[in-house]
């Protein structure tokens, strides 16, 4: 079983879910855009990110684990039965978890963005 602390979500709130990683989108891409062109420096950054950014795309990925299929290879689940199950393992997860490293931190920061875009296509359509 996949462990959570930090700041949760709800999956029964999918328009929630939405407007909160749609945001955390737009605000990592502005992010990565001053990275790119020095602007923002690494280590201030990296605090920045640690605090307020990678909390809330852990807690993101933990509500929208609810949505992604068991069939799907991102997720590894140990256990199931009808709808419930036991997620041991998810490469989302994984990926946002990660610390920010100085040589590659905009090539993360795009996967981070990558994950919650292809995320976002599992919520329900309103």
């Amino acid at each position: 079983m996949i462990e959570h602390f930090g700041p949760r979500f709800d999956p029964a709130k999918p328009l929630e879910l939405s407007i909160v990683a749609t945001a955390l989108c737009q605000e990592l891409t502005r992010e990565i855009a001053r990275l790119e062109t020095g602007h923002r420096d690494f280590a201030e950054f990296n605090e920045l990110y640690a605090s307020i950014y990678q909390p809330k795309a852990i807690g993101l990925v933990h509500a929208f684990l609810d949505y992604v299929p068991s069939s799907d290879p991102r997720i590894t689940v140990s256990a199931q039965a009808g709808d419930n199950r036991l997620i041991e393992r998810s490469a989302d997860l994984d990926v946002v978890s990660e610390p920010l490293h100085r040589d590659f931190m905009v090539t993360q920061l795009k996967g981070v963005v990558s994950i919650f875009k292809q995320l976002l296509g599992y919520l329900p359509k309103h």
